[in-house]
Formats: C-alpha cells, sequence, structure tokens
C-alpha cells in the first residue's frame, strides 16, 4: 500500500533508487471499462465492466470479473476474483480463485472461520493450488 499515492512512501520512480520489472511474456493488461482509483494494475491482467478497484495492487495475469469490488487489497499473480465479488482489506497469494458473488472482508465474524485475519482486520488468503 506504500506505492500508492500522488507521493508514495515507496517511490518506484525514484532515480536514486531505480527498480525495474521482471520480464514476463504476458500480453498487455485489457481494460473492458470499470473504475479504477489509486491502485497498480500489473501487466496481462483482465479487468472487466462494471468493476471497481480502489487502492489496490493487482499484479500480473490478474481476472477481475464483470461486477467486482476491489477495496485495499494486495492481489497476487494468476488470480481470479469472479463477477459481483466484494472483497475488502484482503491479502490474497497467488494462484486463488474466488467463486462469482462471494463476499470477503465485508464480515469478519465469517471470514475468521475460513481464513486469517491480522489483528488489524487485514485477511489473508494463503497460496492456492498452482495452475500449471
Amino acid at each position: 500500500m506504500d506505492l500508492l499515492g500522488p507521493k508514495p512512501k515507496l517511490d518506484l520512480d525514484n532515480p536514486k533508487w531505480p527498480i525495474s520489472t521482471t520480464l514476463h511474456r504476458v500480453p498487455p493488461t485489457k481494460l473492458l471499462g470499470g473504475n479504477i482509483t489509486n491502485s497498480m494494475i500489473g501487466d496481462g491482467c483482465v479487468i472487466n465492466p462494471k468493476a471497481k478497484i480502489k487502492n489496490c495492487v493487482i499484479s500480473d495475469s490478474v481476472i477481475i470479473g464483470e461486477g467486482a469490488e476491489l477495496e485495499g487489497c494486495v492481489i497476487m499473480d494468476n488470480c481470479e476474483i469472479k463477477a459481483g465479488c466484494k472483497l475488502k482489506k484482503v491479502i490474497m497469494d497467488r494462484f486463488n480463485t474466488i467463486a462469482a458473488k462471494q463476499t470477503i472482508g465485508l464480515d469478519l465474524e465469517k471470514d475468521s472461520q475460513k481464513y486469517y485475519i491480522d489483528p488489524s482486520g487485514i485477511i489473508v488468503i494463503p497460496r492456492g493450488k498452482n495452475k500449471f
């Protein structure tokens, strides 16, 4: 989250401390619609219509389904968040798929039965099964 905002705490554009990306063989991100605010989106992603992404860091090759809403999330590579999902304050490791219309981060008591929740209220979803 320190990467976001007009003057981030960790500035990737700092010429005194250059940080570059690795070369992945994925296509450019495809923005089919939606609303993206104060977020970073990696290469090879697909953002479907009516998706809302706010204050998020999205890694490479992530598919965000139609009407999905993400706020304050860090989504690692090769994940899919299907249509109508709502995620708030979620860190999701790679190779995960969230089924359509699921909510995570809106009912901490319910979420605590399935996920680890850190003391600040961030929900952590561990690495999913490798898609390869």
